[in-house]
């Protein structure tokens, strides 16, 4: 069965910030998605999954994330706790009936963060991924827009590891280079 370990990258290989080790992940048990796969994320370092669709890029993703389990093999992640972890889904996961402050507020509470610290980062996020004001509905936003506010909340509370599905889908082309 999976094993999703936290924070048990023993000191040697301190770092290595993600590793997975024969993973094996099937939807239909004659096609299996992931065999055996091993993957070594070094700290500190941009890692870039690239392959056609349906070769289980998602999948791995989903499991690292702990969104998913692995049928066997393991994934020992280098954090302390869920919490330093930053996911962005492939679709967007946002509730449209909040404006993009109401939402900065109802993840950094989430995260635990003071209100003082939520607004701070807020202001901090709207400028560097231009986003509109921060009291349009999530729902009102272009797809782009709403693709960086997603961004925006991964970022959030300066997880550690930051996992991405397809973070640059509806941007421009100079807000990706951002």
């Amino acid at each position: 069965m999976d094993q999703i370990e936290i924070n048990t990258i023993s000191n040697v290989d301190n770092n290595v910030t993600v590793m997975v080790r024969n993973a094996y992940k099937s939807y239909v048990s004659t096609n299996p998605i992931l065999n055996g796969l091993n993957l070594t994320v070094p700290k500190g370092i941009i890692y870039g999954l690239l392959g056609p669709s349906g070769c289980g890029k998602t999948t791995l993703l989903n499991c690292i994330a702990g969104r998913m389990t692995l049928d066997s093999g393991s994934i020992k992640l280098n954090v302390q706790k869920r919490v330093q972890m930053g996911y962005m889904p492939q679709s967007l996961s946002l509730h449209g009936a909040m404006t993009i402050l109401e939402s900065f507020f109802f993840y950094g509470y989430l995260y635990g963060m003071d209100t003082e610290i939520i607004e701070a980062r807020a202001k901090e996020l709207i400028a560097f991924l231009d986003l509109p004001s921060k009291n349009r509905l999530v729902r009102d936003l272009s797809g782009g827009q709403q693709r960086r506010v997603s961004l925006a909340i991964t970022i959030f509370h300066d997880p550690k590891l930051i996992i991405l599905d397809e973070p640059t889908v509806g941007l421009d082309p100079i807000l990706s280079e951002r």
